[in-house]
């Protein structure tokens, strides 16, 4: 799937936040891709029923994890067989991303297969490791969409996780601004940007906020 905006576009703070997924610090998530057939199948049924449940008990956040990605099982299988299923070697590198599924998530959204990364990240959110790497980045799937609520409802489970990632900040900011409220939007895009500046390997994610605050001043 293209991405919900053109490039060529003047930029403007949801294209910043949305354009690309979040960075996660390495040992957040250690999860691999599995390599056989028949432990793929069972990890794509378990996190996808997980999020089912959690949906049809009220989950709000499930809903909307499934109605970014599909919740298509076969899919979800065939995304997964795509994988790389390679860990690479990252010792000492702290602003590398992580490996396993959120790596090949990232991996698959910046080889423009939003469809694969938006399954990937499904099935991270459905397992209890990886809930809330996979949730924020479908919160910037939903954002990049223009799916505002559904943003918001994926986010929400993001800003109770201590310590914030910057990019729940500045995703919730966006939101915000797209339904008109825009001091609540700078407090948050400002609060993002104090969460990134606290943590060095949060640098890019604290250049986005910045330019994003700027463009909603400009604007």
């Amino acid at each position: 799937m293209e991405k919900g905006f053109d490039s060529m576009q003047a930029p403007s703070p949801r294209g910043e936040i949305s354009r690309t997924l979040p960075f996660v610090p390495v040992g957040i998530d250690t999860m691999l891709p599995a390599q056989d057939f028949a432990t793929r199948l069972q990890l794509v049924n378990e996190s996808l029923s997980a999020l089912q449940n959690r949906a049809d008990g009220g989950d709000k956040s499930a809903a909307a994890a499934l109605a970014i990605a599909g919740g298509n099982a076969e899919a979800a299988l065939a995304a997964l067989g795509r994988t790389q299923g390679e860990q690479p070697d990252r010792s000492g590198d702290v602003e590398a991303p992580i490996g396993g599924l959120y790596g090949e998530a990232l991996e698959a959204d910046s080889d423009a297969r939003e469809d694969d990364a938006a399954l990937l990240l499904a099935i991270l959110a459905g397992t209890d490791a990886g809930a809330h790497d996979g949730m924020l980045g479908l919160a910037v799937l939903a954002l990049r969409r223009n799916l505002i609520d559904e943003a918001v409802c994926l986010v929400a489970t993001c800003l109770s996780a201590e310590p914030i990632h910057p990019r729940a900040g500045s995703i919730f900011a966006i939101c915000e601004l797209e339904r008109g409220r825009v001091a609540s939007g700078q407090a948050y895009l400002a609060a993002a940007c104090r969460h990134a500046r606290r943590v060095g390997h949060f640098r890019s994610e604290l250049q986005l906020a910045q330019r994003a605050l700027l463009l909603m001043h400009l604007a």
